[in-house]
C-alpha cells in the first residue's frame, strides 16, 4: 500500500475555559496486480478503502460563581464539564480517532494548546497571586491511550503547549481518544480575590494529523 499524508481541515469554537473542535480525514487506495502464468492472465484488485477520522466531542465549560468561591471549612474541587461546572472529578473525551473500513493505521499528531482572555487573563492573574501554589488550576490531557500529560497553571511560561506523539494499531474494532481534564480548587484558607473577573480560553488546535497504513 502507499503511503499518504493527509491535509487536516480545522473548525475552531470558542467556549469558556476549554476548546476542542478539530476535523481531519484520511483515505488510501491501493491497486495489486497478480500474474498467473500458467493460465496468461492478469486480474486486478482493490481491496476495501479504509479511512481514518479525528473528530471533536464538546466544548467543555467551567463559570465559577461568587456562590461558589466563598470561603469554606475545607477545599472544593471544581470539574470543567460538556454540560458547565461540576463537583464530579471528570475526563472528557475530546478528541476520537476511528477507522472506517478495512487496515490498521499509524497516526502521528500534534496538538497546540494556546491561551487567550475576553479580559483579564486568568493565567496570567493566578502567576501574580499570592500564596498560589501547584494543584490548585490543573489541565491534565491523556492523549490516545498515552501517557497524561499535566499542565499546572503553578508554571511559568506554560502556554502555549503542545501535546504530541503517535497512535498505533488504529482499526476499525479499537478507536482510540484524547481527553482532557480541567480542575479549579477553591483553597479555603488562601485568598483568592486576585481572581475575580478573570478568564481563560484554552484552545486546541491539530497542528498535524497524519496517517500510515501498517497492514
Amino acid at each position: 500500500m502507499k503511503d499518504k499524508k493527509i491535509l487536516i481541515s480545522m473548525i475552531v469554537a470558542v467556549a469558556t475555559l476549554v476548546v476542542l473542535v478539530i476535523g481531519a480525514a484520511y483515505a488510501y487506495f491501493s491497486v495489486s496486480t497478480t500474474n498467473s502464468f500458467g493460465t496468461k492472465t492478469i486480474t486486478a484488485t482493490t481491496p476495501d478503502v479504509g479511512s481514518v477520522t479525528l473528530t471533536s466531542g464538546a466544548a467543555l465549560t467551567m463559570n465559577l460563581t461568587a456562590e461558589q468561591m466563598m470561603k469554606g471549612e475545607s477545599d472544593l474541587t471544581y470539574y470543567a464539564s460538556a454540560s458547565g461546572t461540576t463537583t464530579t472529578a471528570t475526563s472528557p473525551v475530546m478528541a476520537t480517532a476511528t477507522v472506517t473500513g478495512a487496515g490498521t493505521f499509524s497516526c502521528s499528531y500534534s496538538f497546540n494548546i494556546a491561551a487567550s482572555s475576553t479580559g483579564t487573563s486568568m493565567y496570567t492573574a493566578f502567576q501574580g497571586m499570592t500564596g498560589k501554589s501547584t494543584g490548585q488550576i490543573v489541565l491534565t490531557v491523556t492523549p490516545f491511550g498515552g501517557s497524561a500529560q499535566t499542565f499546572d497553571f503553578n508554571s511559568g511560561s506554560l502556554f502555549p503547549a503542545t501535546v504530541s506523539g503517535t497512535i498505533t494499531n488504529l482499526t476499525s474494532a479499537q478507536a482510540k481518544t484524547l481527553t482532557a481534564q480541567l480542575k479549579f480548587v477553591n483553597k479555603y484558607n488562601l485568598a483568592q480575590d486576585a481572581l475575580k473577573n478573570t478568564d481563560i480560553i484554552l484552545t486546541f488546535t491539530a497542528t498535524t494529523f497524519s496517517c500510515t497504513a501498517t497492514s
